[in-house]
């Protein structure tokens, strides 16, 4: 009678822990690039193709060749939900981003990244990897040379139409093209390293913000030389430069938003905190080029150095920022906390005043 009692006290037992136990992990897959199989983790393979993502690459001297989990905090895939993207320096400036999830084309921008930071980061080329998007960044410094750098970079293929939302991306001659109106996309290539971006039936009124992205295997860079309104087109004009300041053709990524985010995500939504600005050189940033509008954007700072107070609660996420005029300065993300740094310099590397559009995009805290 005692042995039966523990015989059925130790059945209870097992089948106590049984349900209390967690489940046991599935093998990781094994993802890889170039060729080259890396067996590291990654999340089930997306039904959609719509997604996005975006990472801090924190660790420009990685060791080459091996992958790297990035910050936790700055990253984000929205197919797992979580931190889930991988980097790999593959060599001097250059680096893979793996984007978890995100088979579809779409659009990518990225942004060096440092304190006091003389360098231009692009996207040379994307590529699906079946489960997820390959993303290579080359970094080069103000001469023209690749150069290691730390960077953030984001990627969608999402088709928004919550809000006015558009991108154009041609990357070694693929060309994606999005625009929430269902509307052409119109492309003109105006003057030596001039382009003119046309979103048909996102015109009529002023307001949201742009981010331009360099592509290609060149060290050729671009921002932004104004968008704008007609009745029935939203343009963008877009400038690319040599590293000494001289115009020069490129393709290029380029994204217009408003009252949205550049990764195109439903907002307001439970999943992300949205904001951006046009930021003026009297450091000042606009309605209606501000989203929110409310609280005002604050900016302050001293020459090239500017700091934005934005008007939506910064926990982690990501920053990308565009320099915006027709001369050849440029804008690095210098850093952020509760506010974010920019600081811009001239072709030789000295700051300078700028003009800039800067965007962010995080989980809501």
């Amino acid at each position: 009678m005692r042995r039966n009692r523990l015989a059925l006290l130790a059945t209870a037992l097992l089948a106590l822990l049984a349900v209390l136990a967690p489940p046991a992990a599935a093998d990781a897959p094994e993802c890889g690039t170039d060729g080259r199989m890396k067996r590291f983790e990654c999340g089930p393979t997306a039904a959609a193709t719509e997604v996005y993502g975006w990472v801090w690459a924190n660790e420009p001297a990685h060791l080459t060749g091996e992958w790297y989990s990035p910050s936790a905090r700055y990253q984000f895939s929205s197919v797992t939900g979580g931190p889930t993207n991988w980097v790999r320096h593959e060599g001097v400036g250059t680096y893979t981003v793996y984007i978890d999830g995100a088979p579809g084309t779409g659009v990518a921008h990225a942004s060096a990244y440092g304190w006091n930071v003389r360098a231009r980061c692009k996207v040379t080329t994307t590529s699906s990897s079946g489960a997820g998007r390959y993303v290579v960044v080359r970094c080069y410094s103000f001469d023209g040379a690749l150069v290691d750098s730390m960077f953030t970079a984001s990627y969608t293929s999402v088709r928004g139409r919550d809000y006015r939302y558009g991108y154009r991306s041609a990357v070694n001659g693929v060309v994606t093209e999005h625009n929430s109106s269902t509307g052409a996309v119109n492309y003109a290539h105006t003057a030596v390293g001039s382009y003119l971006v046309s979103f048909k039936n996102l015109g009529g009124a002023s307001g949201g913000t742009v981010q331009v992205t360099a592509t290609g295997q060149t060290n050729v860079w671009c921002k932004t030389a104004g968008w704008y309104p007609d009745a029935i087109f939203y343009n963008v004009r877009v400038m690319c430069f040599t590293p000494a300041g001289s115009p020069a053709d490129s393709e290029f990524g380029v994204t217009f938003v408003d009252k949205g985010n550049i990764v195109g995500d439903k907002n307001p939504s439970l999943g992300l905190e949205s904001g951006y600005a046009w930021v003026m050189a009297t450091r000042t940033a606009p309605d209606p080029w501000a989203f929110p509008a409310s609280p005002a954007w604050a900016v302050t700072g001293s020459a090239g150095v500017y700091v934005v107070d934005p008007a939506v609660v910064v926990d982690g996420g990501s920053f990308q920022v565009t320099a915006y005029d027709t001369s050849a300065n440029s804008c690095v993300i210098g850093g952020w906390g509760a506010a974010v740094v920019v600081q811009c310099y001239d072709v030789g590397g000295v700051l300078a005043e700028s003009f800039f559009d800067v965007a962010y995009v995080g989980k809501r805290v």
